[in-house]
């Protein structure tokens, strides 16, 4: 489920009342108004605006603007509240010239009891498994067409609670010349930080399928949530520079705050999340 928060931000000092005529079904704009409006907001956000922040701009001399689209993804897991899966803030018009890659249905796969998210390009699941004391962490995601760059891609995970992991490991499945590409513990493509871990991977050049996998198993105490998030790369950068990330839950799918202008190179793909108890 999606919800779309539309926010308006300005300064303003009040001046007299301006009358408007109708000129559209929904909000009575004058032509006066048309060119106020057109100083601060483009076409595709004067379509939006209501009547209420219309008659505010009229009756105020706009000295600064900001308007602003938050895009909220929940997943709606069975007998609990809708929770948060993740939360991006754009301008108006790159809400509406967004990538189709960033459209995403997100739900709760009641048979493998895990949450997916769906572009038309990735596949991305989440299961948390939990067993005697033990509890895993798995991500995966799987390449539903081959994206145009196959470069350097991000995938991690961020955690809150009280959980410790023994065992990581990560793999990058395809069908090209390599098969299967094994990142074991001690592997410098990782990166780790407190309750979170990073890897990087060079997509196969040959390959057709691609599949990528983070698995992290550990005990815990404390039970807290699990953020998952993979990055995908849309230039040809190098290991170095994939790995110019903190670790951040205000970062891409909760989990990549990326610096030195690097998140401009990824495409923001929303992140997973699900919460885990301990027994």
């Amino acid at each position: 489920m999606k919800k779309i928060l539309f926010i308006i931000i300005f300064m303003f000092l009040f001046v007299s009342r301006v009358n408007a005529v109708e000129l559209n079904p929904d909000v009575n704009i004058s032509e006066e108004g048309y060119e106020k409006l057109s100083e601060f907001m483009s076409e595709t956000e004067m379509g939006l605006i209501t009547q209420e922040i219309y008659d505010t701009f009229m009756n105020s001399n706009v000295v600064a603007y900001q308007s602003m689209i938050v895009e909220t993804v929940y997943y709606e897991p069975i007998a609990q509240m809708p929770q948060i899966i993740s939360e991006r803030t754009m301008t108006v018009d790159e809400f509406a010239n967004s990538p189709v890659t960033t459209e995403t249905e997100c739900f709760f796969n009641v048979t493998y009891d895990s949450y997916e998210c769906e572009t038309n390009m990735k596949h991305l699941i989440l299961l948390v498994k939990e067993d005697e004391g033990d509890v895993s962490f798995e991500f995966y995601n799987n390449w539903k067409s081959m994206p145009k760059y196959k470069s350097f891609d991000v995938i991690g995970m961020r955690w809150t609670g009280n959980f410790s992991y023994y065992s990581y490991y990560g793999e990058q499945y395809t069908n090209g010349n390599s098969g299967v590409i094994e990142y074991y513990s001690g592997n410098g493509n990782y990166k780790f930080g407190t309750n979170a871990i990073g890897l990087s991977q060079n997509l196969v050049d040959s390959a057709t399928q691609i599949q990528s996998r983070l698995l992290l198993v550990g005990e815990c105490t404390t039970g807290g949530t699990v953020y998952a998030s993979y990055q995908h790369a849309q230039a040809n950068i190098t290991l170095a520079t994939s790995k110019k990330y903190n670790f951040s839950s205000s970062g891409m799918g909760n989990v990549f705050g990326f610096y030195d202008g690097v998140g401009s190179y990824y495409d923001n793909t929303i992140g997973l999340s699900e919460i885990y108890t301990c027994s």
